[in-house]
């Protein structure tokens, strides 16, 4: 094969499917230059990419490295509607680490589902702002939620969470944060820190909300949380001039 030119070495590999030229790297020095061209591997990633509609990688090292990273996550593709992931009703127990990866996403939705955690990788999603993850079986966030720094609406209805990110107050951009029906045991100190909250939906136990009568208080008088009211769900709070808008 060293005989043949270039060109037409590269010409035979382009008839290659992928798997083959991963192989064929492994051979020699001389080959692997071949089955690894980036404008090769280019040509792969954007047909794949192609069938997966808006699905969007930041560009890593090589072509090669793009394409392994779009084959891993194609299996989800299908659900990605622009910058939305839609994974509710769809039976899940995990969401794969990897989804880091769709860095465009604004919106994502994992409501009703078996998930037990979300991995903490979703704090590399710099542009999400909506998480939708009620009735699952999650007992606790990711401390990484904290670097979410333009996430404005969090629902985390019927779950099992008992306990809170210390750091969640850092995410200053959050104006919804429903906990309903939740089993919490203790509330982090930095929540009096969401100035930009507007809403806030907190377990339905009045036992609970007791317990954290205090903390409350002052976290209303920060936020400026001025009505309150109840219904099945638990205890609502939200800033008068903008509960049209809620309700």
């Amino acid at each position: 094969m060293e005989d043949l030119p270039g060109e037409i070495t590269l010409k035979i590999f382009s008839y290659l499917p992928p798997e083959s030229l991963c192989k064929l790297s492994g051979i020699s020095k001389y080959i692997k230059v071949f089955a690894d061209d980036e404008i090769l591997w280019k040509h792969l990633y954007d047909e794949m990419q192609a069938k997966n509609g808006d699905v969007k990688l930041s560009i890593y090292a090589s072509w090669k490295e793009n394409y392994k990273i779009l084959y891993e996550l194609s299996p989800i593709a299908p659900w990605i509607y622009k910058s939305t992931l839609d994974l509710s009703n769809r039976k899940l127990t995990r969401l794969a680490s990897r989804v880091k990866n769709y860095t465009f996403l604004t919106r994502i939705l994992l409501n009703n589902n078996g998930l037990t955690h979300i991995p903490s990788s979703i704090g590399e999603l710099k542009s999400l702002k909506y998480l939708k993850a009620d009735h699952n079986e999650l007992t606790e966030i990711p401390k990484s939620i904290s670097k979410l720094s333009k996430l404005k609406y969090l629902y985390l209805n019927a779950n099992k969470i008992i306990s809170l990110p210390i750091d969640l107050g850092k995410v200053h951009s959050l104006k919804h944060l429903d906990i309903s029906k939740n089993p919490l045991i203790e509330f982090p100190d930095s929540i009096d820190e969401l100035r930009k909250l507007e809403f806030l939906s907190f377990y339905h136990d009045d036992e609970a909300i007791s317990k954290f009568k205090e903390k409350f208080s002052k976290m209303i008088s920060k936020c400026g949380l001025n009505g309150s009211y109840k219904n099945c769900f638990g205890i609502m709070f939200y800033r008068q001039q903008n509960f049209k808008k809620i309700n």
